[in-house]
């Protein structure tokens, strides 16, 4: 392989400093000394400072003069002044002329096609080449001078190389047969043949331009220089003949042996038996043993207990382990679903960094098909560059469960919201009561209450027992002072949710609009009189009730709060209760008549107050 290689690269040479392709004799001797040892860089060396080459490149040249002449001579064109520059400052920093030659035959080759000069030097090299392959084969030297007037006449048209080969081919055999100037095509080898595209027979087109080829001639495909195990060949027809161009297929009973780089070319064969040199080379891969299945199951950390909706909308992440599986970069893994390819194919590139982790990291997007909630197999697979499938390996069952549960159809109850919660009933846990009936919940399930459509402060997540399925309720409770009752004072809105347990939550349901009341009304300016209470209260007064008169001025109290009439200083009694109406609220004043069974005590001097209770019970403080 690499005495292959460094023939190219002294055709290269020779096309530079001789001006023509090199002669058997001597292109042997070169490729002796770097089998020897010798580097190729030392080979340049010798090869330029030769005085029949310093005949065509004075040692007194100066660096712009020297490029100027290869452009020439390699090119067939005069050097554009940015190549010319950067060529010339190559040299004045120290780039020797052999290397500084092949650095610019090599970056002529690798222009893209039609840039100016580029069909000349790859026309030249593909004579070249032809004239080589034409001695090897004959067994034959051509005399350098022959070479040498042969490639005066290529240039940058096809017609010039059909021309040169011809005259090489005569030259050589006398008849005219040669190799094809241009490499044969394997349609299917682009990233390496596959057992697939072998099994199905690989075609290989052939050009005949340079060949001389007629009809009735033969022409066989060869592999690393020799025939199949079973011979592939063909006569030519007038139909190829004319149209320059041959397809043969390579069927599926021949051996290609073991993977890795193959040659193909062709040669051919006339009516009398002579042969024209092999050609048309091309490597091609052999790739057709697959990699081995993943042998350690995929991890899917989303799916530890079941994978939701939200999980399943995010995407799902898997790690496949292709250690011992002989995968290289360039390869791919695929998910597969039970078996199978989702309809949106999950496929990964696997890199280096991948290779030497050991793992492949793939995500299977949100907008991807699973197919009705249930049991799902997940496996994987790996495809090589050849197209090569693995068999499916790393298999694990997951259970997608992407459906919320419903939402609560009935209100939910809080005894001790009746009239509205107060501070001292928040202040404690309060009790909530919701319905089950009608919900698709199980033992296991979770609900959760929010306030206004948002969570409270500490959690109210509680998991549904076997217990509250049969009793088709839940008792559960908010926590006391729950931050979230501070936000808003006044009517709230409290309602529930269900989290089943791979963690859908379902649609907020069972509404109960709540009084939020945390302020009391005022009693500290609020005055009061009592008639009766001038000389004293009587047996008959106390026994037919005590009225006392009562402002309502700057209390705050609404319809349907109460007024308290009190007894006592540091523990008083509640002589009576009366709940205001709305024409008392209008008028500022209440009439309140203390019955006489009220909690009066003995007979002596008593402390009387006023207080007000807001519907919600919130309790101000007592009057003066």
């Amino acid at each position: 392989m690499a005495s292959v290689n460094y023939q190219y690269e002294f055709i290269k040479m020779y096309l530079a400093a001789f001006l023509r392709p090199p002669e058997k004799a001597g292109l042997e001797y070169w490729l002796l000394q770097v089998d020897s040892g010798k580097t190729f860089d030392s080979v340049l060396d010798t090869v330029f400072s030769l005085d029949i080459v310093r005949e065509i490149y004075p040692v007194d040249l100066p660096p712009e003069s020297f490029v100027t002449l290869i452009y020439v001579n390699v090119f067939g064109k005069s050097p554009d002044l940015e190549g010319l520059n950067y060529w010339t400052q190559q040299m004045v920093e120290g780039l020797g002329r052999g290397n500084l030659v092949m650095n610019m035959i090599n970056a002529g080759l690798g222009t893209p096609d039609g840039t100016d000069g580029k069909a000349y030097v790859v026309n030249r090299m593909a004579v070249a080449q032809f004239a080589v392959d034409q001695q090897f084969a004959q067994r034959a030297d051509l005399s350098p001078s022959y070479l040498k007037s042969v490639m005066l006449g290529v240039n940058s048209s096809t017609e010039s190389v059909t021309n040169a080969t011809k005259l090489l081919a005569s030259s050589v055999t006398g008849i005219g047969l040669g190799a094809p100037v241009n490499p044969i095509l394997v349609l299917a080898a682009a990233d390496g043949l596959s057992a697939a595209e072998v099994k199905a027979g690989v075609t290989v087109v052939v050009d005949l331009t340079g060949t001389n080829a007629i009809a009735t001639n033969t022409i066989e495909l060869l592999m690393d220089n020799g025939s199949f195990s079973t011979p592939i060949s063909q006569p030519l027809t007038d139909a190829e003949i004319k149209a320059k161009k041959v397809t043969m297929t390579i069927p599926n009973t021949v051996n290609w042996g073991e993977d890795g780089f193959k040659l193909l070319s062709v040669y051919f064969k006339d009516n009398d038996g002579y042969s024209s040199p092999a050609g048309g080379d091309v490597l091609v891969e052999l790739n057709i043993v697959a990699p081995e299945a993943p042998l350690y199951a995929l991890s899917v950390p989303a799916a530890f207990e079941s994978i939701n909706l939200v999980e399943k909308t995010n995407g799902i992440a898997v790690s496949v382990t292709i250690l011992d599986t002989g995968a290289v970069a360039g390869d791919k893994v695929e998910i597969l679903l039970n078996g199978q390819s989702f309809t949106q194919k999950i496929l990964s590139l696997i890199t280096s960094s991948d290779v030497e982790s050991g793992t492949v990291n793939v995500v299977i997007p949100g907008s991807v098909n699973w197919g009705l909630d249930g049991d799902k197999l997940l496996a994987a697979r790996l495809l090589d560059k050849a197209g090569n499938v693995s068999a499916v390996g790393g298999t694990v069952l997951v259970n997608l469960d992407t459906t919320p549960p419903t939402s609560p159809s009935n209100a939910i109850q809080i005894a001790a919201a009746g009239s509205g919660l107060n501070y001292l009933e928040r202040a404690s846990p309060v009790q909530v009561r919701v319905d089950l009936a009608g919900a698709n919940v199980k033992a296991g399930d979770s609900v959760e209450l929010l306030i206004d459509d948002k969570v409270f402060a500490s959690s109210t997540q509680q998991v549904l027992t076997a217990g509250d399925i049969l009793a088709k309720f839940v008792m559960t409770t908010i926590s006391p002072l729950d931050a979230a009752w501070n936000l808003v004072e006044g009517n709230r809105s409290i309602s529930a949710r269900f989290i089943d347990s791979s963690g859908n939550v379902g649609k907020t349901g069972g509404n109960l609009t709540v009084l939020v009341d945390s302020i009391a009304p005022k009693a500290e300016v609020t005055t009061f009189t009592i008639a009766a209470a001038s000389n004293g209260i009587s047996a008959s007064e106390r026994a037919a009730g005590v009225n006392v008169l009562v402002s309502l001025v700057g209390s705050g109290v609404v319809a349907g709060d109460s007024v308290n009439i009190l007894n006592g200083l540091q523990s008083p009694v509640v002589l009576f209760s009366q709940v205001l109406t709305a024409a008392q609220i209008t008028a500022k004043q209440v009439l309140v008549t203390v019955p006489a069974n009220s909690a009066w005590g003995n007979d002596g001097d008593k402390i009387l107050a006023v207080s007000f209770t807001d519907i919600a019970g919130n309790v101000s403080s007592a009057s003066p």
